[in-house]
């Protein structure tokens, strides 16, 4: 999910947390803490040495694509993700 719709209003404990961790992957706006989970997997992987060149980008929001699952995305339309994580694990595990 994009930074742009993965925004908090309260910064919880787990919030302040991210926010320790991965600083360079938090900005305050007008409508709360958003993160980047981008850059803050960036951080990680450089921390256990994995070169940016080898990792590759999708560059798509689960929020904005609906070809892709979203936790957010199926709150908003009152259908639970859980089943349909489900369903994408076991169809990318029989297709490797």
């Amino acid at each position: 999910i994009c930074s742009e719709h993965f925004v908090f209003e309260f910064e919880g404990e787990e919030i302040k947390t991210f926010r320790q961790q991965f600083p360079e992957a938090t900005r305050d706006t007008d409508t709360g803490l958003s993160l980047t989970l981008r850059d803050a997997l960036q951080t990680y992987l450089g921390r256990w040495g994995v070169a940016r060149n080898i990792v590759v980008e999708d560059g798509r929001c689960t929020q904005e694509h609906a070809e892709l699952p979203s936790y957010r995305r199926s709150l908003a339309e009152g259908k639970p993700l859980a089943g349909q994580l489900v369903t994408y694990v076991r169809s990318s595990t029989e297709s490797s």
